[in-house]
């Protein structure tokens, strides 16, 4: 039998919509029904997980928690989405789960839309748990899906995923803001009948996109030392970076909410952020190419520490709305550049356990970089000025980009391995 490379094997075994994807340079712009069906349900997903994210302070006062209650919520909330994805990425990679794709989304939105029947806090946390579980399951095997059905342009095609569940980001605040405004916390059981119609749609077109996925490898060889080694880079760069990236909406409802703001305006902001990020992650699918991502993890970071200075001033100098807005939409550009690059870098990286790789870039780091936001601002929400929460996610985001100068020289010479 002919020998093949761990990059043949990778394209012609675990992803067969490589055989369907139009290999001509005019056509690279076709984008195959299972990016798109995949981009959907991470557009559900993510509303279904975000729409909770400007009813802290609600939270709090709805079932009067004292102490740092709130904070550890949080935590619990951004553990179970981000952190399992670890379990979901290694299980994926051994055993087919792509029916994850269309129940995920629907059985986060029911999870979540519990937390309106909950008469207590065990009973929010449970929900919350629960959902973010199935937030989880969905990601891993959803970028790797989007990856592969276009091989050719990997960057392009999780760019496309990418911003799907950031525009369910940038809608999740503004839904839950409106509804809890409306209805209060009760209201939010609207999301178990969406999670139900959801599940239904998704299901009939993942049904119909079936074809591309067909075929699951199971693969049992062991990552090497240098694999690993680059991985632990990334985990720890991407940490750093998601530190302002899941601070920045989780402080400003905080802020806000001390200065009178209601949960739909707070839900504005954090829509403009999110928003941002997802256009941001569009915009590097179309504007950059492979050879510029260990450039960018560098300058990117960088470049974004000078928005995120704008706007640690905007909070401690004015109450000018527009000026805020603006700022939130610059900083969350270049968060969101960067996402794409992390994600595409990591299962290229290791081609023989991408999910496992996914998970890291866009799951485990960033449950510990919401972990740490959320000590940030439980510490700075006791001083005189809580906006200078702004000032350590500043330095968390430079430090992400100066530690991605010293990414191996193993991490090149493996991608233009692959790429060969």
């Amino acid at each position: 039998m002919t020998n093949r490379s761990d990059a043949d094997m990778s394209l012609s075994e675990d992803s067969p919509a490589s055989i369907s994807t139009p290999s001509s340079g005019r056509q690279w712009y076709l984008v195959p029904r299972l990016v798109v069906v995949v981009a959907a349900g991470h557009f559900f997903v993510d509303l279904a997980a975000s729409h909770v994210m400007p009813l802290w302070p609600e939270l709090e006062r709805h079932f009067s928690l004292g102490g740092n209650s709130i904070y550890w919520m949080y935590i619990l909330w951004s553990v179970s989405t981000s952190v399992t994805q670890f379990v979901f990425g290694y299980l994926g990679d051994r055993w087919r789960m792509d029916r994850l794709i269309w129940l995920a989304p629907g059985l986060a939105a029911i999870c979540m839309g519990s937390i309106g029947l909950a008469s207590s806090p065990m009973m929010v946390c449970i929900a919350i748990a629960l959902g973010g579980i199935f937030v989880a399951a969905f990601h891993p095997e959803g970028a790797v899906l989007s990856g592969n059905a276009i091989p050719e342009h990997r960057s392009r095609a999780l760019s496309i995923f990418v911003s799907g569940g950031f525009i369910g980001q940038t809608m999740g605040p503004l839904y839950g803001g409106m509804i809890v405004e409306l209805q209060g916390i009760p209201g939010l059981v609207w999301s178990i009948g969406g999670g139900l119609v959801f599940m239904v749609v998704l299901g009939c077109g993942f049904m119909f996109s079936q074809p591309v996925t067909q075929t699951q490898v199971v693969r049992t060889e062991s990552l090497e030392r240098g694999q690993l080694q680059c991985l632990f880079w990334i985990f720890c760069i991407q940490t750093l970076r998601t530190v302002s990236a899941t601070g920045i909406p989780f402080s400003i409802a905080f802020i806000l909410d001390a200065r009178g703001t209601g949960p739909f305006a707070i839900g504005v902001q954090q829509s403009v952020f999110m928003g941002g990020i997802g256009l941001g992650g569009l915009l590097c699918g179309m504007l950059f190419r492979q050879r510029h991502e260990r450039q960018l993890l560098f300058w990117l970071p960088l470049i974004g520490a000078v928005p995120l200075c704008l706007l640690t001033l905007c909070l401690l100098m004015t109450d000018d709305i527009r000026l805020l807005t603006g700022s939130v939409a610059l900083v969350a550009l270049t968060v969101g550049m960067a996402i794409p690059i992390t994600i595409s870098f990591g299962q290229r990286l290791v081609p023989s356990a991408p999910r496992l790789a996914s998970s890291i870039a866009m799951g485990v780091s960033w449950g510990f970089g919401a972990t740490i936001a959320a000590s940030l601002t439980g510490i700075t929400s006791q001083w005189e000025r809580p906006e200078l929460v702004f000032v350590a996610l500043l330095m968390t985001t430079v430090a992400a980009g100066l530690l991605s100068h010293f990414l191996p020289e193993e991490a090149e010479a493996g991608l233009q391995d692959h790429q060969a």
